[in-house]
């Protein structure tokens, strides 16, 4: 049985359900570490399909090191977010920050150096 982190259940398939309030996306952005474990904790199962689907082989190292991008493209959307985007959208908001920093695991040496330094 999975316990919900201030009414951020999970769902079954392994996607978040997206019930995050602004406040705690923002908390996230202001650097809140507390707020970034709350969100690194609901995504973690996205993530780990997301990563497990990039490293086929299964080899620890490499779905280690995706399931670290993933969390920085997590941190990186929560500091992109705005108001605009709306706290129900987050969820798609973020996937593209995870996936693009998962991806560029992968790549080159000067593409990671751009994701890790938020570039």
């Amino acid at each position: 049985m999975k316990i919900p982190l201030h009414g951020m259940s999970h769902h079954t398939d392994g996607q978040p359900e997206n019930k995050f309030s602004e406040s705690e996306i923002r908390a996230c952005k202001m650097g809140d570490w507390e707020a970034k474990h709350r969100m690194v904790r609901a995504f973690t199962p996205l993530m780990t399909n997301l990563a497990r689907k990039r490293a086929p082989d299964g080899a620890p190292e490499k779905l280690n090191l995706l399931l670290d991008a993933g969390k920085a493209g997590l941190i990186k959307a929560c500091r992109k977010y705005s108001p605009e985007i709306g706290a129900a959208k987050f969820q798609l908001f973020a996937l593209n920050y995870i996936e693009e920093s998962m991806d560029a695991v992968g790549s080159s040496f000067f593409a990671r150096l751009k994701n890790l330094f938020g570039g």
